[in-house]
């Protein structure tokens, strides 16, 4: 009797070393197809990243051109108030010039015909 239950023992035991092989290898095969399709999104991601990477660059290499081309063109702006201002001061200055240069009895009969 002892001896059918070793027997029982050992084909019980064997078949739990089997049924655990067996779940090893689902597992095992269930960890495989998850790690690929765990590894294709991330391939996935990382190409939707490098693509909106280069797309960010480009706006951001457009944008810096914009950049430049408005800095340009407010630094001809500054030269041009620079040089507008320059001549108004030079235009004042000759105006006075000419104002003091007008001997007073002509300004004083143009004062007197405006208020007549």
């Amino acid at each position: 009797m002892t001896e059918i239950a070793a027997i029982i023992a050992i084909l019980v035991a064997l078949g739990a070393i089997w049924l655990a092989s067996h779940a090893n290898k689902q597992v095992d095969s269930t960890f495989d197809e998850f790690g690929r399709h765990l590894a294709k999104q991330v391939r996935d991601a990382q190409v939707a990243f490098s693509a909106k990477t280069e797309e960010v660059q480009t706006n951001l290499k457009n944008v810096e051109r914009e950049v430049e081309a408005l800095q340009a063109h407010n630094r001809d702006l500054a030269e041009k108030i620079n040089t507008l201002s320059l001549r108004m001061k030079v235009v004042e200055h000759d105006l006075k010039s000419l104002t003091e240069a007008i001997p007073p009895q002509i300004l004083q009969r143009k004062r007197s015909g405006n208020s007549a």
